[in-house]
């Protein structure tokens, strides 16, 4: 079903680019865990993807490239956003509405939403690349940005977009505003060794930037992901440079203080933190079937999900404590929607869309995934266009 575009711009007035130089920077190094991590729980073999599903555990998830099937995906609806985007990031509220911000080729910043009547806007004079988008408890906007190789923070707090410079020559990667309205900022430099892991907040009224003596790889699209929790404190998820291995570090202790969650070559993980505080990990094994890693009294337990390349997933846990996956897979459903109770031990599966109605569309190239109050899934999802650049679409399910 082809819906209509949506109407009326945004009011945003526009404002010129506030280039101003980052206040005092504070400076700390991160501790390694003396203790390392502990064993591996859950399900025999943890670590290895299971082989052979059991009829009634649910719908299988594929255990080979051409096992299994899923159930029918039922009715969903689908609208384009946005075309020939070099860059998107998306951010849902508590009421499930999607918001995005993309670049295009004219290196414009353009922000918008799937309410009604809204359509995508300017975000006043913003220029390059979106790395980071988040919503605050007022519904203000907040951006990172990547131009001319530095870090640049932007956010709409004041009903005009203003943006300031923070870090030179820097790679921004994710972005997330805790419940009180600060930012939290990952972002790499580069050292004669490689690209180096920085972690930066502005919750003491000036901008402050931790050393995290992580190193990420140099050449491949290595990347890390953070979360906040309720108490303020940061979590951070990424796979490691030069060997085999996804690893977790936090501050919740007053310290920084790192651990391998396990020791295997994974694609890049995503994080979420669950109601009483425990973090969540999602990530592919070997590029095809994903891991979930929860740390419950001092280890890590972790037991497999679903087929899945790890290129364009999400993880969100719900006020019950429910966690909700999206799987990115090879094959049509492309996506697929999976979820495990709150003390539950075998996950669901919901086939949600493929990308066979999109012509020339080749492969996702990110996901997210937004709950509203009644527990409805909703989706945003890039793509890559053969020869025309990138398309954002959503989806929810038909009322």
């Amino acid at each position: 079903m082809k819906l209509r575009s949506l109407l009326l711009p945004f009011a945003t007035a526009l404002v010129s680019l506030v280039l101003g130089a980052c206040d005092p920077i504070r400076l700390e190094v991160i501790l390694a865990n003396q203790g390392g991590h502990g064993p591996t729980q859950g399900a025999p073999d943890a670590g290895q993807p299971p082989e052979e599903v059991e009829d009634d555990a649910g719908v299988p998830p594929l255990s080979k490239p051409d096992a299994g099937q899923l159930p029918d995906a039922g009715c969903w609806q689908s609208r384009e956003l946005a075309a020939n985007v070099t860059s998107t990031s998306f951010a849902f509220d508590s009421q499930g509405v999607g918001h995005l911000a993309v670049s295009k080729s004219d290196s414009r910043i353009y922000v918008g939403s799937t309410g009604p009547g809204e359509v995508l806007a300017p975000a006043g004079e913003l220029q390059g690349s979106v790395r980071g988008f988040s919503l605050d408890a007022e519904g203000a906007r907040h951006l990172l940005i990547s131009l001319n190789g530095h870090t640049h923070y932007g956010q709409d707090q004041s009903g005009s977009w203003r943006s300031t410079l923070l870090y030179w020559d820097s790679d921004p990667m994710a972005l997330v505003v805790d419940t009180w309205g600060f930012a939290h900022i990952l972002f790499t430099q580069s050292t004669d060794s490689g690209r180096q892991l920085r972690y930066a907040t502005n919750r003491s009224g000036e901008w402050a930037v931790t050393e995290l003596a992580i190193e990420l790889h140099p050449e491949r699209e290595a990347r890390a992901d953070l979360a906040v929790d309720a108490q303020g404190h940061a979590h951070i998820a990424w796979r490691l440079a030069f060997s085999p291995g996804i690893s977790y570090a936090t501050n919740a202790s007053g310290f920084w203080v790192r651990e391998l969650v396990e020791d295997i070559d994974g694609n890049t993980p995503v994080l979420t933190i669950d109601p009483v505080g425990r973090p969540h990990l999602l990530y592919a094994y070997g590029l095809w079937y994903a891991h979930h890693a929860v740390k419950q009294n001092g280890t890590w337990a972790i037991d497999g999900v679903g087929a899945s390349v790890g290129n364009a997933i999400d993880l969100k846990v719900d006020r019950a404590g429910k966690l909700h996956a999206l799987l990115d897979r090879s094959q049509n459903p492309k996506i697929v929607h999976a979820t495990l109770p709150a003390g539950g031990r075998t996950w669901s599966y919901t086939p949600i869309l493929g990308l066979e109605g999109q012509a020339g569309a080749t492969a996702l190239t990110k996901s997210a995934l937004g709950l509203d109050a009644a527990g409805t899934v909703h989706v945003g999802y890039g793509y890559e266009i053969l020869g025309a650049g990138n398309s954002v679409r959503y989806a929810r399910p038909c009322p």
